[in-house]
């Protein structure tokens, strides 16, 4: 009997550290409006694939960038974030105060936590974020 009352703990406990664990996982979802003024869009010449860097970036070498992974079509979102506030706030500047460049281990960390979109007009691009370690 004590060996029962054992395995049925065992299992509680499994599913408890497995619900807890699978909620830990869950992204926030970013939708962002595009801004020419904040965002490039580029091509990469090897591999041709899309991917947006930011224009006030910190290396030129785009170390931190945004890569297009998904492209659906008439979509209409009302609610997305203002991409100045968003590379003005405390999460992206932190440590560099007065400066005007962004951090991009500080972007790669913030864009890392969720899923991203992209708006432009009436289509959403899903986006991956990409950080490279020279």
């Amino acid at each position: 009997m004590f060996s029962n009352i054992k395995v049925i703990l065992t299992l509680l406990t499994l599913c408890l550290f497995s619900k807890i664990q699978a909620q830990t996982n869950v992204k926030d979802t970013l939708f962002i409006k595009y801004d020419k003024r904040y965002l490039i869009k580029k091509t990469h010449p090897y591999k041709h694939y899309t991917y947006y860097s930011f224009k006030e970036d910190v290396n030129s070498e785009d170390i931190f960038y945004l890569i297009e992974k998904r492209l659906n079509q008439k979509v209409r979102i009302k609610n997305y974030i203002n991409l100045k506030k968003l590379l003005n706030s405390k999460e992206i500047r932190k440590g560099i105060k007065g400066k005007k460049v962004y951090d991009d281990w500080e972007l790669a960390e913030y864009f890392n936590k969720k899923t991203v979109f992209l708006v432009k007009k009436d289509s959403i691009i899903e986006l991956e974020p990409n950080y490279v370690i020279e």
